[in-house]
């Protein structure tokens, strides 16, 4: 798990908790191959096709083993460049130049068997509405092999105050909520440094610690490898409760975030 690096995307919607039958089904083969068959996909079972930038989003792969899912898509994208020194002047005329770029965007949906964590994996996307739409076309694909109403949504949200509380990891920025609607925002004097440095704010905090909920958590982890030459960044979103991963990650390092991100999402006040 610990090779390949993954640009910057968002886990969107964790899950848990996927009742025992459901993980257990998927753990068979001969079932996992029925239910594929089924739906004309059993020859994507472990056997990925060349799909390179389709304008539609594809399905491209069903990776299996018995403790772990993981369905992909792919989704061509066209951008524009920019490139002014090509712009050409004629009068009153003004032509710009801009390069049309193609590039695949990732998706998928990966459901650790085992434990019964899940999560929808997004390229960031320009506003974060995209979010709510790409989840639902997600979910509109995997339903006819999978009982998603079964899973238990994980509430990320409940983890910003205690993994800021922890000290796991740097505090660059958290916001919160109160009851009525009031939002309080703090941020260090520094990318480097913790919020909790500036004694002011820590008290602020103190305050309304049992009276708020978690809005934005912006954290810098340290892997326990100490594989990665900088600390891996993440932002936690409480309102439409996704993880934004700020640059690349190995699979590794994304996988050991996330798993301390799920235990402070489920752990007991």
């Amino acid at each position: 798990e610990g090779g390949g690096c993954h640009p910057r995307h968002v886990v969107q919607r964790l899950g848990t908790q996927a009742p025992a039958a459901l993980a257990a089904a998927w753990m068979d083969e001969p079932t996992v191959r029925a239910i594929l068959a089924r739906h004309g996909l059993e020859p994507l079972l472990n056997a990925p096709r060349l799909v390179l930038t389709p304008p539609e989003m594809t399905l491209a792969s069903v990776a299996w083993t018995p403790h772990r899912l993981r369905v992909t898509w792919v989704q061509g994208q066209q951008c524009e460049e920019r490139l002014p020194e090509r712009d050409v002047h004629q009068g009153p005329i003004e032509l710009r130049a801009y390069r049309l770029n193609t590039s695949r965007r990732l998706y998928a949906f990966d459901w650790d068997l085992l434990s019964g964590n899940s999560m929808l994996m997004i390229p960031r996307m320009p506003v974060s509405r995209d979010y709510q739409k790409i989840r639902k076309l997600l979910k509109q694909q995997l339903e006819p092999l999978i009982e998603l109403d079964q899973f238990t949504p994980v509430r990320v949200s409940r983890a910003i105050r205690r993994i800021e509380q922890s000290g796991e990891a740097r505090c660059r920025q958290v916001s919160y909520q109160t009851a009525r609607g009031g939002k309080l925002a703090l941020t260090s004097s520094a990318r480097t440094q913790d919020v909790s440095i500036d004694p002011d704010m820590e008290r602020l905090d103190a305050l309304v610690a049992t009276q708020t909920t978690g809005l934005l958590g912006d954290f810098f982890w340290a892997t326990p490898s100490g594989s990665s030459e900088c600390d891996v960044h993440t932002k936690i979103y409480g309102v439409d409760q996704r993880v934004a991963f700020l640059g690349e990650t190995t699979e590794g390092e994304l996988r050991y975030v996330l798993s301390r991100i799920y235990y402070h999402s489920k752990a007991s006040s």
